[in-house]
């Protein structure tokens, strides 16, 4: 039963899973039957990324990693802050689970959708500004850490319930309300329905113009139409990616403070401490921005294609003193 409900629920692409803390490599065949045994077995622990396929936007589930400890950690008795975010979500009519993780004081609270997934922005977005009214802290760990899935990128696992050497002690179970575990023979799904549509701002860009449209100017316009940027705020990025965003976004305005944002996130994801001094310091040695093409060396986040309802890119940003001329391609 609990291979079927890992199949069904929790595994989407399987090209690649991670085992033991390390993504499979690319050139290998995953055998996911005998991942699945192994992990139920306890001896190699399996985690996977809640993207239907790839490259995709679509997700499978999302959870929420409540933790007594480290950077996001809960104030108070974690077991009645649980308890609340689940009542929360379900008088809103989503339907969560919860999981024991493998501390004591670590639970991770899951949302299932049905078999055509949901859009991964909507459930983050929604998630994220109501974390606080869960009664969970700002930086408590929410997956998917990205909007989109690229074609040779992996996203953020999470690692999957029924351990044997975990279930053994009462770890990696789901529970009810009174956090006792319980048998579980099959999960509610939920449609995209209940997320509101996340809208992406549009702007109409003159092509090889020499006078700057205000747009330019806002470092949050940029960030929400350009799917680079979106995937580096969204937390899963590497460091050479931050650092190209950073060298960016600097030069609008807002930027600065918007850096320390994908900073923050950046540090949280790794459980590493978020220096502000440290991070301004880095931000003040950047220079020029990049382009498209630069970023694309580096990065799968940057497509070929333009998706985006605006023709701006961040392919021919050019600084001219101290202002930010833009064209389009």
């Amino acid at each position: 039963m609990e291979k079927n409900l890992l199949l069904k629920y929790f595994i989407g692409w399987c090209d690649r899973v991670a085992q033991d803390k390390f993504w499979t490599k690319d050139e290998s065949k995953v055998d996911i039957d005998s991942a699945i045994h192994q992990h139920l077995i306890g001896s190699k622990r399996l985690g996977c990324s809640p993207f239907i396929t790839r490259p995709s936007n679509l997700i499978k589930w999302a959870c929420l990693e409540v933790e007594g400890h480290g950077p996001g950690a809960v104030d108070g008795d974690i077991k009645s802050v649980v308890k609340k975010a689940y009542l929360y979500l379900l008088r809103r009519k989503i339907t969560t689970y919860i999981e024991s993780s493998k501390s004591d004081d670590a639970y991770h609270i899951w949302i299932f959708f049905d078999k055509d997934g949901v859009e991964a922005k909507r459930v983050t977005t929604y998630l994220k500004n109501n974390v606080e009214k869960m009664g969970l802290p700002k930086e408590t760990e929410i997956f998917p850490k990205q909007s989109f899935l690229n074609p040779s990128a992996c996203g953020n696992y999470v690692n999957l319930p029924f351990f044997d050497d975990y279930k053994k002690t009462g770890k990696t179970q789901f529970l009810d309300l009174n956090l006792k575990p319980i048998e579980i023979e099959s999960f509610t799904t939920i449609d995209q329905k209940i997320f509101p549509i996340v809208r992406t701002a549009s702007i109409d860009v003159e092509s090889n113009s020499d006078k700057v449209s205000k747009t330019y100017e806002g470092g949050k316009e940029v960030v929400s139409i350009c799917h680079f940027c979106r995937h580096v705020m969204d937390g899963g990025c590497t460091r050479e990616e931050l650092i190209a965003f950073a060298s960016t976004i600097k030069f609008f305005d807002g930027g600065n403070a918007i850096i320390h944002d994908a900073v923050r996130s950046f540090c949280l994801g790794r459980g590493k401490e978020y220096n502000p001094t440290q991070a301004q310091s880095q931000i003040d040695s950047t220079n020029a921005p990049w382009g498209c093409e630069k970023i694309r060396e580096i990065s799968d986040a940057c497509p070929d294609y333009c998706y985006c309802s605006s023709v701006f890119k961040l392919a021919n940003i050019i600084k001219k003193g101290n202002i930010i001329y833009g064209y389009g391609h």
